[in-house]
């Protein structure tokens, strides 16, 4: 309301002015219309009475000019000051209004959560009365557990179960013999105080901590190689270096960007479940590519690279979207804010851009880094997103332009990424050491390499 009136009243101030503009303006007109009259019947006078005559109307002509033009000069500054204080209203104003729409959106988004994470509760309570007969079976097998529980959940199998302890620990247990497998401690390390708990597989585990927070725990901790995507000696597959990856939300496709530098990018899409190329995007970029990511409703994909531009393409399609030019060196990293309208890209030349997606329009820019921006993540659904530079610092930003080191390490940065919740910020670079902060810049962990 507060932003209407003001730009209610800076319109009514313009417009006053700029009418009073108009009315000086055209004064000077006609009294440069009158001089050229008197400058023309002077010319015409045949003898001297006339010729003096004539030209004291022309003296009196140029006079009322001078005094026109001196009036034109202030209103003229009156009325520009005017129209550029209602154009800041109108900005500030249409700022609020966007404000508005994003507070909007993130509300219904919370809302959504809180329907999808409903059910879980559900089903994890009703899974608690099926394990708890399973657990009253195997009391005797397992008599060295002495807390007391107060939730627990089956695998999908049957072959596990996990149980919470009052002490808020987690421990899984064989259906079969009652046999301990696995506990969480309450070192803090893996899951805060635990208050519920469900299977998603057999070997993923989904808990619920005392504070609202959500740790999926993969039961069987072992990577392995699922497959190869090209080969150094194979330019049939991938033309060059591969410099980007960025998995769709729903894991299904990945995308990988690269090219040949200074020649072309290379921007494909392919099939997780078998590895198979799904589409090559022809003409993505004219240089290499180095970063991409998808929408979060996963339909659309943007991708950044050394030709100094931010591209978005249709995912089903591979069509070409829009183009996002306004950085004068290499784009290094892209994000999409939590409702697919605004993107972030970071660039070597040492500044960040926030753009609308529907139009294509340059939001901000955000300056005063050190270094190149190197990587950007936004935090769950808010305004708020981090940057990792090669000033060696870490930055909390926002749409609004806000800029805070909450960070630093010792040596050029080259990555940051945050957890769902917005409670964990972990940076890395040249110096090998990964650091955990808090929004605030406290430091939770830091992890540096084994020394041999």
């Amino acid at each position: 309301d507060k932003a209407e009136q003001e730009l209610k009243s800076a319109i009514e101030a313009a417009d006053k002015d700029g009418a009073e503009r108009q009315a000086a303006e055209t004064k000077v007109a006609e009294s440069k219309a009158a001089v050229e009259a008197a400058e023309k019947t002077l010319a015409a006078a045949a003898g001297d009475e006339e010729k003096q005559a004539a030209q004291a109307e022309l003296d009196k002509s140029k006079q009322a000019l001078t005094a026109a033009e001196n009036e034109l000069k202030p209103k003229a500054e009156a009325a520009q000051k005017s129209e550029n204080q209602r154009n800041e209203k109108q900005q500030t104003r249409d700022a609020a209004v966007r404000s508005v729409e994003t507070s909007e959106q993130a509300l219904a988004d919370a809302r959504q959560d809180i329907e999808r994470l409903t059910p879980l509760l559900t089903a994890a309570q009703e899974a608690f009365k099926v394990a708890e007969g399973v657990a009253n079976e195997q009391t005797a097998a397992a008599s060295g557990y002495k807390a007391v529980a107060i939730g627990a959940a089956a695998s999908p199998s049957g072959q596990q179960f996990a149980t919470v302890a009052a002490d808020g620990t987690v421990s899984v247990w064989r259906s079969e013999t009652g046999q301990p497998v696995e506990q969480f401690s309450l070192d803090g390390q893996l899951v805060s105080p635990c208050r519920m708990v469900d299977f998603l597989t057999d070997e993923l585990l989904q808990l619920v901590g005392t504070d609202g927070r959500i740790t999926r725990v993969n039961l069987n901790r072992q990577w392995q190689l699922v497959r190869t995507i090209g080969a150094p000696d194979d330019t049939s597959t991938l033309q060059d270096r591969v410099t980007a990856l960025a998995f769709s939300p729903d894991s299904a496709i990945l995308a990988v960007g690269g090219g040949q530098p200074s020649r072309s990018g290379e921007l494909d899409l392919y099939r997780v479940a078998d590895g198979t190329l799904i589409r090559e995007i022809e003409d993505s970029h004219s240089d290499t590519i180095f970063g991409v990511a998808f929408s979060p409703d996963g339909k659309l994909l943007a991708s950044c690279g050394a030709d100094r531009f931010m591209k978005v393409f249709d995912v089903a399609s591979g069509a070409h979207v829009r183009t996002f030019e306004g950085h004068t060196h290499h784009v290094l990293s892209v994000a999409w804010r939590a409702d697919g309208r605004v993107l972030a890209t970071a660039s070597a030349d040492k500044g960040v851009k926030l753009w609308n997606l529907s139009d294509g329009s340059q939001l901000r820019t955000i300056q005063g880094f050190g270094k190149e921006v190197t990587s950007l993540q936004f935090s769950g659904a808010t305004d708020v997103f981090y940057a990792a530079c090669g000033d060696q610092n870490v930055y909390r930003c926002d749409v609004g332009g806000n800029r805070k080191s909450i960070g630093r390490g010792n040596d050029f940065l080259y990555v940051v990424a945050v957890d769902q919740l917005g409670r964990s910020i972990v940076f890395g670079g040249h110096d090998s050491i990964l650091r955990t902060v808090d929004p605030e810049g406290k430091q939770l962990v830091e992890l540096a390499p084994t020394k041999p």
